[in-house]
């Protein structure tokens, strides 16, 4: 995946610096970098060993990673985006769409969607 972020610095500046959005299966967390630079937005996901085991946890992620695909573009430039799974997603067996639709709803409140597309 493209734009992915790795460091723990950059996690740290998300959580620490950036807003957030809770959900009841995932949470989003946001950072603005500076509005001049042109740098692309980079993704981070996670899921705790509160979610499950490790194959739980690469479920969530999965899931998580493929929601995103339908709001990368709209998204737009400049931005730390971290996307948190919750042991809800795994324990009520949450599929693509319905985490997509709430993932939207997040990002939505977090005034991160460009167009005003649902």
């Amino acid at each position: 995946m493209r734009g992915t972020i790795k460091a723990r610095a950059k996690f740290r500046r998300v959580y620490d610096e950036g807003e957030r959005a809770i959900g009841r299966h995932l949470v989003v967390f946001a950072h603005r970098q500076d509005a001049a630079a042109e740098t692309p937005t980079e993704v981070g996901v996670v899921a705790s060993r509160k979610v499950g085991g490790a194959v739980q946890r690469s479920r969530a992620k999965r899931v998580l990673r493929h929601a995103w695909q339908t709001y990368r573009e709209r998204v737009g430039r400049g931005k730390l985006v971290v996307l948190v799974a919750r042991r809800s997603l795994i324990e009520d067996q949450m599929l693509t769409p319905a985490i997509e639709r709430e993932m939207g709803a997040l990002l939505q409140q977090l005034d991160l969607l460009e167009d005003a597309r649902p």
